[in-house]
């Protein structure tokens, strides 16, 4: 009868350690999450000192001298982006108004400047793509400049000229 006790305890011993072992090697799951936040990154670049040279007054569309201001949306972009424009008023000897500047792509003027951000709207400098780790972007800044009759004679200078790019739609 010992015997048969003895047996009984080593089988529930071992049934104990058989389910304990079994227990330790459970997995349950759980669910994790993130937001990654929006970012832009732009750098300027080509001829960020935009210059007309010597112009007449009562002249239109004069092109800048120097080129493009190149605007490269880095591979660090995560986002598809709108890039809007603005400027300071001229200034010396007297006032030359930021609206005689157009801008735009290389084919065309397509927007006017002025002293509060504004989009060119036509699809050049708007909804452009996400490089999301891909290549760069690389977009052409044109600029032209409008010499009103009778402006007065002197070098002028716009100190600040200013590029945003931000999430597509938001505004500056």
């Amino acid at each position: 009868m010992n015997k048969f006790y003895l047996g009984g305890i080593a089988l529930v011993i071992t049934l104990v350690m058989i389910v304990g072992v079994m227990g330790a090697n459970e997995e349950a799951t759980g669910t994790a999450t993130v937001t990654v936040n929006e970012f832009v990154d732009i750098t300027l670049g080509g001829a960020v000192a935009i210059t007309f040279g010597s112009l007449d007054p009562g002249t239109s569309d004069n092109a800048a001298t120097g080129g493009a201001v190149t605007i490269t949306i880095e591979p660090t972009t995560n986002i598809v982006t709108d890039t809007f424009l603005r400027g300071d008023d001229w200034s010396s000897p007297t006032t030359l108004a930021i609206n005689n500047v157009k801008y735009g792509d290389n084919s065309a003027l397509n927007a006017t400047m002025s002293t509060a951000y504004a989009a060119a709207n036509n699809g050049y400098f708007e909804d452009v793509a996400c490089p999301c780790g891909g290549s760069a972007v690389v977009k052409n800044v044109y600029h032209w400049l409008n010499v009103p009759s009778g402006q007065q004679a002197g070098s002028y200078i716009a100190t600040n000229i200013y590029f945003k790019t931000v999430s597509n739609g938001a505004t500056p």
